[in-house]
């Protein structure tokens, strides 16, 4: 996203205390006292949520890196309904960052046989590295509820993203679940 210019902002946690550098939080900005330019059609309370003691809350993941550059995530408000639940397109992607041979990776919905979302992840593996997609599930089960472990998994050299790096989402979500994508739903069946 670049270097903030001439407005005081800092990216924050859940709790709005700041994030060490390369950590993801929330992006936030000082905007004080002046009126709200920020508004949600005939939806009051989410108009005054966004701004809380002078700072407009985002809801833009971001980190920084240590020459102060502001790396955008994702939106704190991507989510899928999978199994009753609400899961966060952003916490199943910090966890998956986790593994050691993942460099980078999108989750989204894509259509359930059932009434609601199967989650998938596209994954790009740090270039000279080996990643099995069967892997993922078990790597996973004990840093997120089980509900929240993606169905399907994807390799790919490179994520589609903007000329300002963001992920466009809606390019792999388009592709659905193709011939190359792993379902460990169909794997752990046939076990």
């Amino acid at each position: 996203m670049g270097k903030p210019l001439g407005s005081k902002c800092k990216i924050v946690d859940g709790e709005g205390r700041d994030v060490p550098m390369r950590e993801p939080g929330e992006l936030i900005s000082y905007v004080g006292n002046r009126p709200s330019t920020v508004e949600y059609y005939k939806n009051a309370e989410a108009s005054s949520d966004k701004i809380r003691d002078g700072w407009l809350y985002t809801g833009d993941m971001v980190y920084t890196d240590e020459k102060g550059y502001i790396y955008f995530l994702g939106r704190n408000t991507e989510s899928m309904r999978c199994k009753g639940e609400n899961v966060s397109a952003y916490e199943v992607e910090q966890a998956i960052l986790k593994h050691p041979d993942v460099l980078e990776c999108a989750v989204y919905a894509v259509p359930s046989e059932l009434a609601e979302d199967d989650i998938m992840v596209t994954l790009v593996p740090i270039e000279g590295r080996q990643l099995d997609p069967a892997e993922m599930p078990r790597f996973l089960a004990d840093k997120l509820a089980r509900f929240a472990i993606p169905r399907y998994y994807r390799l790919m050299d490179a994520l589609p993203k903007t000329e300002t790096h963001r992920v466009i989402k809606k390019n792999i979500e388009a592709l659905g679940v193709t011939d190359d994508t792993y379902d460990s739903a169909k794997k752990a069946g046939s076990q």
